[in-house]
Formats: C-alpha cells, sequence, structure tokens
C-alpha cells in the first residue's frame, strides 16, 4: 500500500481522506493548532500526529519507525498571501513562508511524488521561490516548454520524463532501418556519378 504524510493536516484532513478513499495510507500529519489536530486524531485514529513542521524531521519519522512514503501532500497556510490580507508578506509572512519546511522535508524524506496546494495570489507572492526551492530538491525543472510563451515556466519532473519517453518511442517509429547493402549501394553510387 503506498502511504502518504500530510503536512498542514487541518481539522478535516482532506488530502488525507482523497488519499485513503484512492486506497493510500496516511502514516503521518503535521499540524500545529491543538484543536485542529485532536479533530484530525478523532478522524484518523491510526495516523501518528506531530505538532510543528520545523521540528519535524526525516530522523525522527525513522525512529518513529516511518522509514518510506511514496507522496508528502499538504496545503501550507495562505494567510501571508491570500488576497484577503493586502499587507500579506507572501512567503516571506511566518505562515506562507512554512512552504519552505515542506521543501525541506521534501528533500530530507525523497518521497516519489509531492503535492501541494495554496491560493491563486501566491503566484504573485513568492511561489516562484518555493519552485526553485523544489528545483533545488529535484522534484521540478524550469524553463521554456511553450515557444509561444516567452515567461519562465515549470514542469514537474515525473511529466517531463514521460513526454520524453513517448516522443523517443514515436521518434524510433518514424525512422525506418536500412540494411547495410542498402546504405552501401546508395552511397558507392553517389561517389561513381562524380
Amino acid at each position: 500500500m503506498r502511504r502518504i504524510i500530510d503536512l498542514f493536516s487541518g481539522a478535516c484532513g482532506g488530502f488525507s481522506l482523497g488519499f485513503e478513499r484512492a486506497g493510500w495510507q496516511t502514516v503521518a500529519a503535521c499540524e500545529i493548532d491543538d484543536w485542529r489536530r485532536a479533530a484530525y486524531g478523532s478522524n484518523f485514529p491510526h495516523v501518528k500526529l506531530y505538532k510543528d513542521v520545523r521540528d519535524l524531521t526525516a530522523a525522527q519519522l525513522r525512529d518513529d519507525g516511518i522509514e518510506r512514503i511514496e507522496a508528502l501532500v499538504g496545503g501550507f497556510p495562505c494567510q501571508d498571501a491570500s488576497n484577503a490580507n493586502s499587507k500579506g508578506k507572501g512567503v516571506d509572512g511566518p505562515r506562507t513562508g512554512l512552504a519552505f519546511e515542506f521543501c525541506r522535508l521534501a528533500g530530507e524524506l525523497r518521497p516519489d511524488w509531492i503535492v501541494a496546494e495554496n491560493v491563486p495570489a501566491i503566484r504573485a507572492r513568492g511561489v516562484d521561490r518555493v519552485l526553485a526551492a523544489l528545483e533545488g530538491e529535484g522534484y521540478v525543472l524550469r524553463g521554456q516548454f511553450r515557444p509561444a510563451m516567452p515567461e519562465v515556466q515549470w514542469c514537474e519532473r515525473h511529466l517531463l520524463a514521460r513526454i520524453h519517453r513517448y516522443t523517443v518511442k514515436r521518434l524510433r517509429r518514424e525512422i525506418e532501418p536500412v540494411s547495410l547493402q542498402d546504405f552501401g549501394y546508395e552511397w558507392d553510387r553517389g561517389f561513381s556519378a562524380l
């Protein structure tokens, strides 16, 4: 069974619920608010709970018997990036800046997949720095993937690898091999005409 850790889980554990309904197992969750953590624990009594993402480490998880996970998921706090907070500092704020803790744990835990969500306004409030941190951990790549778009684009590395494999397979099907005799015949004929 595939295993996840749910960061910034909240009281309801929406990511945990969705992944568990899809056949995954949540093995750990992290939520700083006591009442939300208690509610989450009532909803998911089988999950090991942690309080502060800033204190959570891969070593601590290993000590607690959590060796390997396939996915790290979380919706880091949005208060500093939301349009409702016109004075918000985006990822430089104390809450939304916890996105970098998500990146740190992704680097320590090395899951196959990461899933993060936040408000649309984060696009103008520092998401490029969060993506750069994930790029440093090997999870996303930046480049110009659509020539008509001049700005930098980001692509998840697994997706780019699938696109590459598909393209290589398609190109290989388009190449028609020739025999050595056919190749040599054309080659010899070209020189004899000189």
